[in-house]
């Protein structure tokens, strides 16, 4: 135990000089106060959590405008502490938690630390803060949880679940005395039956008489199949009242419908309210009023009524006029106007598409399978038919697109980064340059940094033939946007291309774009391009290695 506390210790150490955090010194005057760390984890103890994709918080930082985050793996003994997780931030930002996909490994150990940066200078990076992330249970601890459970319901809980079950079995045997199958006489089916709003059940057996107190009130549900003992007749139904009607004797006969009777076998007709229809078509008391009688003997039809609209006269829709209201069609009269009768359009078939093009309506024919409309400022429609471009995917390892080696891809493959097939420093190595000079803005550290390091140095050197000036002249096949690696971006040319054979790179140190930030006037990160584990250090600015320049896509 003692023995790994010294082995993390070394650790911890050599992420405070990775980082460049010497507690309580700066290497030059801060534009921003040095931020702290909040969650997850401890600086003095690893703190155990369970999430994986854990909030990191931190201390607002006065005179803050960005912030960088790193999360470096604690490795294993005889391995390099590897940074897994790295982020910049609007200086509003107090807060971050990862995507799913890129949560951290269960079981691991892990240390993470943030600065703040105010114009181009960057505050100390924070305190590390330590924590781990807990394990999932292993399948032989998750079997001996569901045995205990198992074991739980055979000897505490079990005897009383069957008590339940037995209780419930014998109050449904005697609420149900008759055997199942088909309901008996005078007994309802139902596929849902329910009381004040409780469901009671969903079928019912034997003569009903324990069916007590069920009125329209309080009985809602859908009958289906009904079986009763005897039909049921209008005799059976002492009253109805859900509608008006009150009837006591007798079937109820069309008869009782017309007329407005005090009658208790008659409806009265104001109950019914008041019918609204078409003008067209009239009521029997309509026709009455005018002294014609619907009989054998006396038809209507349509000469006896009065009112009747034009066009109805002969007993047929006359309204078949098609011109634009018996007017010229100038654009004022169109409630009749109909697509039939249009002409001067162009010929259509399916798919085809109307379109303006300034003057008149012209016909676009339908694309073919697989095509996307699209604007088109030379065709006279405006628009055309075009095939949709093909995206692009690569891997690690794939040749780029200006033909050098992907090493690092993202969304999906369609952007990523590639290295140039050949070194820049014509196989004599070049130096870093500016010696003795604190570059602003070149100590970016991770994916992405490089670019912005390699512009910093150019324009604050102003030195030709150095690491940055050449990796940023660089050109190949018309792409001109190469740039010096970063820290991080170096390390991955290494893992991905010269550990399986690729890129051609020489054996020895290539520079990176990022200064070491205890010492950046004087000293620089470099990458050892050999088969001793990769282990990246730091060399003065004088000194002379290989260039290889890089590029996003």
């Amino acid at each position: 135990m003692a023995h790994k506390r010294v082995f993390d210790i070394l650790v911890l150490a050599g992420l405070v000089l990775a980082l460049g955090v010497i507690p309580g010194s700066a290497s030059h005057a801060l534009a921003a106060e040095r931020p702290v760390t909040v969650s997850p984890g401890s600086d003095s103890k690893v703190a155990l959590i369970g999430d994986g994709c854990p909030s990191f918080s931190w201390g607002a930082a006065e005179g803050a405008t960005s912030y960088e985050l790193v999360v470096y793996r604690l490795a294993e003994e005889g391995e390099e502490a590897q940074p897994v997780l790295s982020e910049t931030f609007a200086g509003s930002a107090s807060s971050w938690t990862p995507s799913l996909d890129r949560c951290l490994e269960r079981g691991g150990r892990y240390a993470w630390s943030v600065r703040a940066v105010g114009g181009k200078e960057a505050s100390e990076w924070s305190a590390l803060s330590l924590f781990e992330v807990a394990s999932r249970p292993s399948q032989a601890e998750l079997d001996e949880a569901l045995a205990l459970v198992r074991q739980y319901f055979v000897t505490e809980g079990g005897a009383e679940l069957k008590g339940v079950a037995e209780a419930e079995a014998q109050s449904n045997r005697e609420a149900s005395p008759s055997s199942p199958g088909a309901p008996a006489a005078g007994v309802v089916g139902t596929t849902q039956l329910s009381v004040d709003g409780g469901v009671v059940a969903t079928s019912f057996t034997g003569d009903g008489s324990t069916l007590t107190d069920l009125t329209a009130a309080n009985v809602s549900g859908t009958l289906a199949d009904a079986q009763v003992a005897n039909d049921i007749t209008l005799d059976d139904i002492t009253q109805i009242t859900a509608r008006g009607i009150a009837s006591t004797t007798g079937d109820l006969d069309p008869d009782r419908l017309a007329g407005d009777t005090t009658d208790d076998d008659k409806v009265d007709a104001g109950l019914l309210g008041v019918h609204e229809h078409d003008d067209r078509y009239f009521t029997e008391t309509e026709t009455s009023a005018v002294g014609t009688v619907n009989t054998p003997t006396n038809p209507v039809d349509w000469t006896k009524l009065k009112g009747v609209p034009a066009g109805f006269a002969d007993g047929t829709d006359a309204d078949t006029d098609t011109t634009c209201d018996g007017a010229a069609c100038d654009g004022t009269n169109f409630s009749s106007l109909q697509w039939g009768n249009l002409t001067g359009l162009p010929t259509t078939t399916k798919g085809d598409l109307l379109v303006e093009d300034g003057a008149d309506v012209v016909r676009l024919p339908v694309g073919e399978n697989g095509q996307v409309l699209m604007a088109d400022s030379v065709a006279s429609a405006g628009v055309a038919w075009a095939a949709t471009a093909a995206t692009t995917r690569y891997s690690i390892r794939d040749i780029g697109p200006a033909g050098g080696f992907v090493f690092y891809v993202t969304d999906g493959g369609t952007h990523g980064l590639e290295a140039a097939p050949e070194d820049q420093d014509g196989g004599t190595g070049v130096q870093w340059g500016c010696a003795g000079s604190d570059l602003a803005g070149a100590e970016g550290l991770f994916v992405g940094a490089g670019e912005q390091n390699t512009a910093d140095i150019v324009a604050g050197c102003g030195v030709a033939d150095i690491a940055a000036q050449i990796a940023d002249d660089y050109a190949l096949d018309g792409f001109e946007n190469w740039y010096l690696p970063s820290k991080l971006e170096v390390n991955l040319m290494y893992k991905e291309l010269y550990l399986f054979g690729m890129g051609g790179f020489a054996d020895g140190f290539y520079w990176s774009s990022s200064e070491w930030s205890s010492s950046p006037a004087l000293s620089a990160w470099v990458q050892p391009f050999d088969t001793s584990g990769g282990g990246q250090g730091t060399s003065s600015k004088g000194n002379s290695w290989r260039v290889r320049a890089v590029r996003g896509f």
